[in-house]
């Protein structure tokens, strides 16, 4: 009579690879690969963190079996009362274990870890060691039972380690595919906004053409805005001095004296304000046949003050939100969370919240740690204008 397998059980080896290795192309399938790996080696829960230096912080965690509301307890406190972290991260990277093995359980029951987290959450086998280290962190996975299941065997523990080459094959490319991703989105960005802002005009000052760096620097501010194919200011003498200079038939008997003028629009509420150089769009440039109406180009600048970070490389390299972007934008400047909240005309509450969202994507646990971050990044280096 044949053993039937739960129906949450894969059949083959061959499923639970697949499953680890559908991670590394799309980062949002790593925490389904968990059930699987679970399983495969017959735990009740499983868990994959990845911890920060010296364990102080989870950077990243996925689990299955496990009530979330502790799983941020573990991350907010029990993290620093954890006595089974120290034991597996003295092993060599890659080594499965048994803990009771490593670390007595009569040990293991005296401690508030156990006594507050582990039992109240009906864990007592665990089986798991640490998957790889890069730089100051750590990746660990751990496999649990209840306390009146069995403990883990010899055979559960060979299953466990017959999964690690995958593991840490696929941990690579993951993290060799998104320094690439990275690579390519800073230059990207870079060429984006070093780039300058082109626009086209034809002889009744419509625009004709918008490089996607001319597109970036009007949608950022309000002070210069498009409506209608046309460019408009709030300001009656920048309107009046666009009017003139755009409009072929306005420029009277004096038609090259706009020729290199340009001006300034400042946005009070935002921190870039713009530069619009007018030039003669003459026939002999490549894209001027694509674009036989054009008589005018304006050259698009952003000007920001000494000190200032970009607020697009912050929000790209970081992948935050606009309104987070340009919270830890303010507070590399101002050192202050309340400074910050003032400067963006926003409630303190606010501010806390973006700040709270921004530790949870970028990983970091401190004001400090974050502004290190941003001062090291290119949006530092792309600062200066």
């Amino acid at each position: 009579m044949g053993i039937t397998r739960p129906s949450s059980e894969p059949k083959r080896l061959s499923d639970v690879i697949e499953a680890i290795y559908d991670g590394v192309l799309d980062s949002s399938l790593w925490p389904k690969a968990i059930e699987p790996v679970r399983a495969y080696v017959h735990a009740d829960s499983a868990l994959l963190r990845v911890y920060g230096k010296h364990w102080g912080s989870v950077l990243q965690s996925m689990s299955t079996g496990f009530d979330p509301a502790f799983q941020e307890a573990y991350r907010l406190d029990f993290i620093h009362e954890d006595p089974i972290v120290p034991v597996l991260e003295a092993l060599p990277p890659g080594k499965m274990v048994i803990l009771d093995q490593e670390l007595p359980f009569s040990q293991l029951q005296r401690t508030r870890f156990y006594q507050e987290y582990m039992k109240s959450q009906d864990k007592r086998h665990v089986l798991g060691g640490p998957l790889l280290r890069v730089g100051d962190s750590s990746v660990m996975i751990g496999f649990q039972r209840a306390h009146d299941a069995p403990a883990f065997t010899l055979r559960e523990q060979q299953r466990a380690q017959a999964l690690v080459p995958h593991w840490v094959r696929a941990l690579k490319l993951a993290d060799r595919l998104r320094r690439e991703q990275l690579h390519a989105t800073i230059n990207e960005t870079l060429l984006g906004e070093a780039a300058p802002g082109l626009l086209l005009f034809d002889a009744d000052g419509r625009v004709v053409f918008q490089n996607p760096a001319a597109q970036g620097l009007l949608s950022r501010q309000e002070q210069l805005v498009m409506r209608n194919q046309r460019l408009s200011t709030r300001n009656r003498q920048l309107q009046s001095w666009l009017d003139t200079a755009l409009i072929v038939r306005n420029r009277k008997d004096r038609p090259h004296a706009w020729e290199g003028s340009s001006a300034r629009f400042t946005n009070p509420d935002q921190r870039e304000d713009l530069a619009l150089a007018l030039l003669p769009w003459r026939g002999d440039v490549a894209l001027a046949h694509s674009f036989t109406e054009a008589v005018t180009a304006g050259i698009l600048t952003p000007l920001r003050p000494p000190g200032s970070f970009s607020v697009p490389m912050i929000q790209s390299l970081f992948s935050l939100s606009l309104g987070e972007a340009r919270l830890a934008e303010a507070l590399t400047r101002t050192g202050s969370l309340a400074q910050a909240a003032a400067e963006l005309r926003i409630q303190i509450s606010t501010a806390r919240d973006r700040l709270k969202s921004v530790f949870r994507k970028t990983g970091f646990d401190s004001q400090v740690a974050l502004v290190t971050a941003i001062l090291r990044s290119p949006a530092h280096l792309h600062s200066a204008t």
